[in-house]
């Protein structure tokens, strides 16, 4: 494959001109089959939990932009001061030093939330100095993060975080805290969280992110997945709490939060309105 380089152009003008359309709600499907060839695991694991949840994937529709001639993808990340910059991403057109990523990630969304978060850590500089670890010892060639970091710089919104990749080694010492959480995730069914684990292997990986995809308590169980292999595997709460270290994510009505009141929807039984047939952009 032969791929042409350009430089990323940016814009930070607090003011944001629509062009082309917006990710349609059905594309945000897409992205719970997109694999993890080359980009983050904490990237595409964010993503991915954002679709389990009407107001995430709304959220990815507000952030994410392609062009009518599919030249060009116009992501949107919150700075630290809380003004939503844009960052333009040639669709198809390799970015300098970016090559790789082009060839490995077909998903063109992924591709361009990669190289946007990169170019705005270039600007930004606020990863938890854990995370450059590997900046400092050149062992790995785009961005390290966690997805609490993440996930405010995609939505807006802060999310529910318990536990710390880089300070907790476990769980366990959240248990009453986690216990709460999992049983309004069980009664909800619809939001987006992920766990990583820390300097404990988990499947035989340190510091890797997985989606909560379902929680029953009957069982004491939670089903999880990551993007590498992208297949679901249950396991006991017990398991989770003694090999993950941190837990960030959101319900439906925390994202409802910085969504326009239109697009918005609140639920305490979020299952009856999804069942509802409905059509969407």
């Amino acid at each position: 494959m032969v791929l042409k380089s350009m430089k990323c152009v940016l814009n930070n003008s607090n003011t944001v001109p629509i062009f082309g359309r917006s990710v349609s709600y059905k594309e945000t499907e897409n992205f719970k089959n997109a694999e993890q060839y080359y980009s983050d695991c904490y990237l595409m694991a964010t993503v991915d939990s954002l679709t389990n949840s009407y107001n995430g994937r709304r959220i990815l529709q507000q952030q994410l932009e392609i062009d009518n001639n599919n030249e060009n993808i116009n992501c949107y990340l919150y700075s630290p001061t809380g003004e939503k910059e844009k960052y333009i991403i040639p669709a198809n057109t390799a970015v300098l030093g970016y090559e790789d990523l082009y060839k490995n990630q077909n998903n063109k969304y992924i591709r361009a939330l990669d190289i946007s978060v990169a170019e705005y850590e270039k600007r930004h500089s606020i990863k938890p100095f854990i995370c450059r670890l590997s900046e400092i010892v050149k062992t790995y060639r785009f961005e390290n993060n966690v997805p609490a970091h993440f996930m405010e710089q995609l939505t807006g919104v802060k999310p529910i975080t318990v536990g710390s990749t880089y300070k907790d080694l476990t769980l366990k010492g959240h248990r009453e805290e986690l216990m709460q959480l999992f049983q309004k995730m069980a009664k909800e069914k619809h939001y987006s969280f992920v766990l990583t684990s820390g300097y404990k292997k988990f499947n035989g990986r340190r510091y890797h992110a997985y989606i909560i995809e379902d929680v029953n308590l009957e069982k004491n169980t939670i089903t999880i997945k990551e993007k590498r292999k992208n297949t679901p595997q249950e396991i006991s709460i017990d398991e989770a709490l003694s090999v993950f270290c941190a837990m960030s994510g959101y319900f439906e009505s925390d994202l409802a939060k910085n969504l326009p009141k239109e697009y918005s929807r609140e639920f305490t039984n979020f299952g009856d309105f999804w069942k509802k047939e409905f059509v969407v952009n």
